[in-house]
């Protein structure tokens, strides 16, 4: 009769076996989780470059990721008139145009200058 099981493992129990052991599984798991966020974000890399009337179109979700915001932030931003937007008639799809987005920066943002910076910052 043939014995099916494998063969059992040798075991070294000293802790420095068991915290190398433990510290190899963590590092396996977190360079597995570093690398699947990486193809998540190649994935969204390849998006299509879409324009309207010449103009690029910038999702509200990459508008929010590009300023560092919450895409609520951003609702709460077009809420108050701050940007121009495009919604969809059903209300799923936002965005703004790369136009949009300049009149927004000239609106809402201080051309700092190395010159004009020290001219402004306190003595």
């Amino acid at each position: 009769m043939m014995n099916t099981k494998p063969p059992d493992q040798p075991r070294d129990t000293t802790p420095l076996s068991k915290w190398m052991m433990d510290t190899m599984t963590i590092v396996v798991y977190l360079l597995n989780s570093i690398a699947n966020s990486m193809i998540k974000l190649v994935k969204k890399s390849d998006k299509p470059q879409l324009s309207y009337k010449g103009s690029t179109i910038i999702m509200l979700e990459d508008l929010a990721i590009g300023l560092n915001k919450t895409t609520r932030t951003i609702r709460k931003m077009r809420a108050e008139g701050k940007m121009e937007y495009y919604i969809s008639n059903d209300g799923r799809t936002i965005f703004m145009t790369q136009d949009q987005f300049d009149d927004y920066v000239l609106q809402n943002f201080v051309n700092v200058t190395r010159d004009n910076y020290r001219a402004a910052s306190p003595a």
